[in-house]
């Protein structure tokens, strides 16, 4: 096979749900003034029905790793399996690329900013339809996300400009939703939104999960929200992983935390203080304060004993 078909062709894999990176690098506008090492080695596998968090400083290579996963972007070296595909390094153009694409949403910080449509109806089934479906199934399934993300059906007419904020965002992910894929990625899903939105969203996403069993990859620098919902965390610095593991062994680990240039999640900041004043739970697995003060009554009440 010569040099360039190989550079061009992807290996279709049907049936297959693996998400996986094979000692993938990305380096951006190389062999230019601007030539930046991105990703550096990456080996790592994505489970499917999890919740898997990707953790990092700003430039850490968070959204490049992401946008590998939908052929967004392709390897300068490696190849990553994604549903079904192989996408390998310097790739011109990936076979079926829709069909990726509608197993595998990619939710962008604001995704609000893309709706465009003069009714929310049209703006979920865009996507649907764009990558092969009837119009019938699409303007069927509409309803069934609207509802899904909190909003009534009586919506579904309305201009998605005449929505608030944390609206718009919901409009924007039902559209994402509506494409039925078993992977959602979502980069920075809360930003700019109050605390009550965040935790609405980040409940809104774990119920997904649970209840549709979709393989949830999420970015972001709320680790607050890491620790509510994550099933792995994966650990990015300058490119390269640094950790991977479930949230209770990255932010027992403060150490790493101080590497990383990461606040642990405040649950994290109160057990840290009790472990320096003598009880120390940073071996349980704590998510929030309702389950901490329940280690510490049973902890008093078994020493009483």
């Amino acid at each position: 096979m010569s040099k360039i078909a190989k550079k061009t062709k992807a290996v279709s894999m049907p049936e297959s749900d693996q998400i996986i990176f094979k000692d993938v690098s990305y380096v951006y506008a190389p062999k230019s003034p601007y030539e930046h090492q991105s990703l550096t080695d990456i080996n790592l596998e994505i489970k499917p029905e999890k919740i898997t968090a990707v953790i990092g400083s700003t430039g850490s290579g968070k959204s490049t790793l992401v946008q590998h996963i939908n052929g967004l972007l392709t390897p300068t070296r490696g190849e990553v399996h994604a549903n079904g595909f192989v996408i390998k390094a310097k790739q011109k153009k990936i076979k079926d690329i829709k069909k990726l694409r509608k197993s595998i949403g990619l939710v962008f910080q604001f995704p609000e900013y893309q709706l465009f449509e003069e009714t929310i109806e049209k703006d979920i089934m865009f996507g649907p339809v764009h990558l092969g479906e009837e119009k019938e199934m699409a303007r069927a399934n509409a309803k069934k996300y609207l509802e899904m993300v909190g909003l009534p059906e009586n919506y579904l007419q309305r201009s998605p400009f005449d929505l608030s904020g944390g609206q718009k965002r919901r409009v924007a992910i039902a559209g994402i939703l509506a494409i039925e894929g078993n992977t959602l990625i979502l980069d920075e899903p809360t930003a700019g939104l109050d605390p009550e939105g965040e935790e609405d969203f980040i409940k809104l996403f774990n119920n997904i999960n649970k209840n549709e069993k979709k393989r949830i990859i999420l970015v972001t620098h709320n680790m607050d929200h890491v620790l509510d919902i994550a099933d792995e965390v994966i650990a990015l610095k300058d490119g390269k992983i640094i950790k991977i593991g479930t949230p209770f062994e990255i932010f027992k680990d403060k150490t790493l935390l101080h590497e990383l240039q990461i606040e642990p999640p405040k649950i994290y900041n109160l057990i840290y203080q009790l472990a320096e004043n003598g009880l120390d739970l940073r071996e349980e697995n704590i998510r929030n304060i309702n389950e901490l003060v329940d280690k510490i009554i049973n902890i008093k009440k078994q020493r009483k004993g």
